[in-house]
């Protein structure tokens, strides 16, 4: 998380977006120091170096290409090994890919756009209009990333 952060600055393009995940960091501190606090889901996760704990994430296709360059953006200090839910490192993303229909032969893989729309279409229609209506949740941006040295957050 913290290279996100870092990295948002660097090039814009490079800014991830996330649901379920809330940070507090402390921009006034040094690189690996920052972070002091992450939620998912609204609970508090450990962040000490014993805690063997996974997490699970889904992630387009950019972000997981954006995970390679992590290292040698930190000259090799930060090496990121995703693993799947036993711990074993995964060596083709492709395994990882979402089939959108199993009854197809081989892999079809889900699109952000369609992941978008069947998010929408899962809100209920409260008007009775035949559209979904958006929660009131949404109608206020969701700050993930809470700089708690300047109260400036995004």
């Amino acid at each position: 998380m913290e290279l996100l952060i870092v990295a948002g600055k660097m090039k814009p393009s490079y800014y991830c977006y996330f649901s379920g995940v809330e940070v507090e960091y402390d921009s006034n501190k040094r690189l690996f120091k920052k972070i002091k606090s992450i939620k998912i889901g609204g609970n508090k996760i450990d962040l000490a170096k014993k805690n063997e704990t996974f997490y699970s994430l889904t992630a387009n296709s950019y972000m997981l290409e954006f995970v390679g360059e992590i290292r040698s953006m930190t000259l090799g200090l930060v090496k990121i090994k995703p693993k799947d839910k036993r711990g074993i490192a995964i060596i083709d993303n492709q395994s990882c890919w979402i089939d959108f229909d199993l009854n197809k032969q081989g892999i079809q893989e889900g699109k952000e756009w369609m992941a978008l729309v069947k998010f929408v279409q899962s809100f209920p229609d409260t008007n009775g209009n035949k559209i979904p209506d958006f929660p009131d949740k949404y109608r206020k941006p969701i700050l993930r990333f809470i700089d708690i040295n300047t109260e400036k957050s995004k």
